[in-house]
């Protein structure tokens, strides 16, 4: 049974649970490219003074040993989460020395394919991914940088509501209902968020050879597509090769789906699925 039919909001504008909406868990992840100061890649290792990456939970390598991905903390408001990434972010630019972190979410001025260091993880397999994908996708393509917003509800409001449909569901099934939904409406409105939020439909011309040859330029070595909005989730951005459809009708079906790309190996792990 459907649950979510006008009464989920009704249950919390009757209970005044508004205040919880935004007293949730927040939590976000950063990548930037390091530069130096001509804003071209930066070519050397992570910093020593960041420490072991696999261990150090706020400052890590996404891809490329040039790429810094900054992590909160699980934070309780806005303000906090944001107060926690500027931390870091600014511990980060004061140890890096003449480099910089590159703002944007397309890459910097970059050198040859094969010149873009992949990140020394100093584990097998997490080296072993990463030398996967520069072969899949390409390096240039798995330097496009963003930012992963992470969510989830007070418990005490799921609980609230909850009471209100405890004789149709129990708790758990509930409670994925209600996150399912969320990620249904998010998929349905993105292209919405895309729209009204991209702003980055700009790239260098040391970028992917047949993006830049399709695009319009301008002289000094700027790319661009007429009508883009963002990059990085166009069709010439951080995607899947293939278009994987994965359900998000029940937990079951979505995990199921997933794994089976990854035993498949049309995934080499389930963290290449790039969707949402």
């Amino acid at each position: 049974m459907e649950i979510f039919d006008g009464r989920l909001i009704d249950a919390v504008n009757r209970k005044d649970l508004k205040e919880y909406l935004l007293n949730c868990n927040f939590g976000l992840e950063k990548e930037n490219i390091r530069v130096d100061e001509n804003g071209r890649l930066a070519e050397t290792p992570h910093p020593e003074i960041f420490g072991n990456r696999l261990k150090n939970p706020y400052i890590k390598t996404d891809f490329s040993e040039s790429q810094i991905e900054i992590a909160t903390p699980v934070c309780h408001t806005l303000k906090d989460v944001y107060d926690s990434l500027e931390n870091i972010h600014d511990t980060v630019c004061l140890n890096i020395g003449d480099e910089y972190l590159w703002p944007q979410s397309n890459p910097p001025y970059l050198p040859k394919e094969d010149e873009i260091p992949i990140a020394n993880m100093g584990d097998e397999y997490e080296d072993k991914f990463r030398a996967v994908l520069a072969v899949k996708y390409g390096r240039k393509r798995q330097v496009i940088s963003g930012i992963h917003y992470n969510f989830s509800f007070n418990e005490a409001f799921i609980n609230s509501i909850y009471n209100e449909f405890a004789n149709e569901e129990n708790f758990m099934g509930f409670k994925n209902k209600l996150y399912l939904k969320i990620c249904r409406n998010f998929m349905k409105y993105r292209w919405l968020l895309i729209y009204m939020t991209g702003a980055s439909p700009v790239f260098h011309n040391t970028f992917i050879k047949k993006y830049v040859d399709e695009s319009c330029s301008l002289d000094d070595g700027t790319c661009y597509y007429k009508n883009m909005i963002s990059l990085r989730n166009s069709d010439y951005g951080y995607k899947n090769r293939n278009n994987f459809y994965i359900p998000f009708n029940s937990v079951e079906s979505y995990v199921c789906e997933i794994n089976r790309l990854a035993d498949s190996k049309e995934l080499q792990d389930i963290c290449e699925f790039y969707g949402p």
